[in-house]
């Protein structure tokens, strides 16, 4: 979400990677009603926007009849959190549960997820996000499903990066083509990573004197990967590196 300025207040829906997990969450469900808890794995490098799906798809859970623990960094899980977490293992517990964990940490955490990824409790669970290089631990074998930086990058077809052009066509600080053209090349240029995308979108339409650089396709490219851009300091060079 946008703070508001020359672009806006927009927030991204996420709605593609939002139905593709909750079909997944149904199929898990379904396929194994009586013998497993559900689980899956949000494999993603910093930056990507992790924290906030997490935080869409606990909205979704609670709209869909789920009670959603959510436990956000480097949390410590005390005695008194491990046995509550006990009680929604237990495989009487029938009610709709989520279990979402951001930052997971194995080293940390080996106990909890050993208990939740174990359990037989069909209506358990378990959604954890962290970065790529905990797939090397063993415990991620035993996620139901995993999704990917693949999976979780904007794309060029996803209805959020459609509205989001639509979005800045409302503007007047340009033509709806020459928009359509500098979303594009952003979103190009960052790899269809959401943070950077989106900071250097947000970043180019707020730039003070725009205008002058919107006259057309040259113009543009001669600033955005040009000099001129990087000095404004909307340019996070870094994160593109990275």
């Amino acid at each position: 979400m946008f703070p508001p300025n020359k672009f806006g207040s927009y927030i991204l829906g996420r709605e593609r990677i939002l139905k593709k997990i909750l079909d997944t969450v149904a199929s898990q469900f379904v396929h194994d009603r009586l013998t497993l808890a559900q689980s899956i794995y949000l494999a993603g490098c910093r930056g990507m926007g992790k924290t906030n799906l997490l935080m869409l798809i606990a909205d979704l859970l609670k709209r869909n009849g789920y009670e959603v623990y959510f436990f956000a960094g480097e949390v410590t899980f005390s005695n008194e959190i491990v046995k509550a977490l006990e009680e929604v293992v237990d495989q009487k517990h029938k009610k709709l549960t989520a279990v979402l964990i951001d930052e997971a940490a194995v080293e940390s955490k080996a106990t909890v997820f050993s208990l939740l990824l174990k359990s037989t409790n069909p209506y358990l669970l378990t959604v954890a996000a962290a970065v790529p290089k905990f797939l090397k631990s063993g415990i991620t074998a035993n996620f139901r499903a995993r999704f990917g930086m693949t999976d979780m990058v904007l794309k060029e077809d996803d209805e959020d990066f459609v509205q989001l052009i639509e979005h800045c066509k409302g503007l007047k600080v340009t033509t709806p083509e020459m928009t359509d053209y500098i979303c594009r090349c952003i979103l190009r240029q960052c790899g269809g990573h959401v943070f950077p995308t989106l900071a250097i979108i947000e970043g180019y339409f707020a730039t003070e004197g725009l205008g002058n650089f919107m006259m057309g396709e040259i113009e543009f490219n001669q600033h955005f990967y040009g000099p001129a851009f990087e000095k404004t300091g909307f340019y996070p060079i870094e994160l593109l590196r990275g």
